[in-house]
């Protein structure tokens, strides 16, 4: 049975878990094969095996790192023989607001949420264009549109919101090599409410339009869209997957 993305390689980073692993997971049964990256072990490697053992790998990397960088795309190269693809997953959160927010935190959240991407675009474009072409997706936010719902949350923000501004200039960059480069901007994720009681969250959802919050699998189904030549013509968009929040 053909799939989508039968043989693709694709790097997935911060992927051991959540929504990383779960983009992996759905990029593998789309026929991709996958290297999976992270600072941490992977959660589930069964689960992964379950697509055929010689389908992915692991790199632990650090995404802020230019030399880790490097060690991941040649072990992309190495071990599946070339790269088709990027998604940028790799992030972390910062609740501190501009009134509080230090400058390590801010340095911090900086060298992963945005060195980090720009420096995943810089190291796989060469590749890519070796490829004769291929799809980069970045993971901002809803919040990068909206703000920090409630306040707070200044580095995250900036952060994300720099990823949009990022991928547009990326796609006009390498679109001359075939190269797409696009973005999701992930509403409420259901997944991460459970036993989390959030009150900015439970006063979002009714004024989510499709009434509901995020499955995580809704966000690795966009990634795959734009990973998969279903996509061909898409370059330098953001897809907002959040239910409808944005038009509140």
């Amino acid at each position: 049975m053909q799939h989508r993305l039968d043989e693709r390689v694709i790097i997935v980073t911060g992927a051991a878990r959540g929504q990383g692993f779960a983009h992996a997971c759905r990029l593998l049964e789309e026929g991709a094969r996958v290297l999976l990256t992270d600072v941490q072990p992977v959660v589930d490697a069964t689960a992964l095996d379950s697509f055929g053992a010689d389908r992915w790998g692991f790199v632990t990397h650090d995404v802020s790192d230019p030399r880790g960088w490097a060690e991941v795309a040649a072990e992309a190269i190495k071990r599946f023989g070339r790269i088709d693809g990027l998604v940028n997953n790799a992030g972390i959160s910062s609740r501190p607001g501009i009134g509080d927010i230090s400058a390590e935190e801010w340095g911090r959240v900086i060298a992963i949420n945005q060195t980090g991407v720009m420096l995943g675009m810089q190291t796989v474009a060469p590749h890519l264009q070796a490829a004769g072409g291929g799809s980069i997706v970045n993971v901002s936010s809803l919040w990068a549109h909206t703000g920090g719902v409630g306040g707070g949350n200044i580095g995250y923000v900036a952060t994300k919101a720099a990823v949009l501004g990022m991928t547009r200039n990326a796609a006009l960059d390498f679109g001359k090599f075939g190269i797409r480069v696009n973005s999701i901007s992930p509403g409420y994720l259901n997944h991460l409410m459970q036993g989390i009681p959030d009150p900015t969250v439970e006063a979002a959802i009714p004024r989510i339009p499709l009434g509901y919050l995020a499955e995580v699998s809704d966000m690795s189904g966009a990634v795959a869209f734009l990973v998969s030549d279903d996509a061909r013509y898409v370059t330098g968009i953001d897809l907002m997957v959040d239910g409808g929040l944005h038009l509140g």
